[in-house]
């Protein structure tokens, strides 16, 4: 059925066309200034469109007016953080500090126990750059140079910092003790943590 109505201040003419239930739907053809009618228009009376696909119709007016500036922002923001947590996350491909101390303090409890075992005394040097173990046999001072108490380097960026002298010494007796403690820090970058060789061979290790 064809017809006419009015629309605010304009006239429109319209088509019954039956549909959504047998209600009628006004098919659009022009206002009263001929411009072209909204297709909104065409959307049965009182039909509501599903929840589902208003959310999508949200999506693609978003995807179509682009993003405004606080929204990228807030993106930039994230990311940032996201960013900044993974790379304080990151193992240092060096190791940690401590790790260094850790290793001297094992290998040095290995050299007393070797000297409580074989009775036989054994030196311990600490350079800037690394450290190692001597053995008295027949008389004379012998480097280790193999197995766990060969000489080591400290890890990369990583120095033993001490005063007077170029390098430390000590030496296990027969039932574990040193003739002197030993003490000095490890050093990388901002970092730092005391180490120190006790009287009675023991290392201990902190801030």
């Amino acid at each position: 059925m064809k017809g006419w109505g009015s629309l605010g201040s304009g006239w429109w003419r319209g088509e019954r066309v039956d549909g959504c239930g047998g209600r009628a739907r006004v098919a659009w053809t022009s206002d009263c200034d001929g411009r072209a009618a909204t297709p909104a228009a065409r959307t049965c009376a009182g039909a509501r469109l599903p929840m589902g696909s208003r959310g999508f119709e949200r999506l693609r007016r978003s995807a179509q007016q682009g993003f405004s500036l606080i929204e990228l922002l807030v993106v930039i923001t994230i990311v940032g953080l996201l960013s900044s947590v993974v790379v304080l996350t990151m193992a240092d491909p060096r190791g940690r500090l401590t790790d260094d101390a850790d290793r001297f303090a094992g290998r040095v409890r290995a050299a007393r126990d070797a000297a409580i075992v074989t009775g036989r005394p054994m030196a311990l040097w600490v350079a800037q750059t690394g450290y190692g173990f001597e053995r008295r046999e027949q008389g004379e001072w012998q480097a280790v140079t193999e197995g766990p108490l060969a000489a080591r380097d400290w890890s990369t960026a990583t120095t033993a910092r001490f005063e007077g002298v170029s390098q430390l010494r000590a030496t296990f007796d027969g039932v574990g003790g040193v003739d002197q403690p030993l003490d000095f820090r490890l050093v990388r970058d901002a970092g730092a943590i005391r180490v120190r060789v006790t009287l009675d061979g023991k290392v201990t290790t902190g801030e």
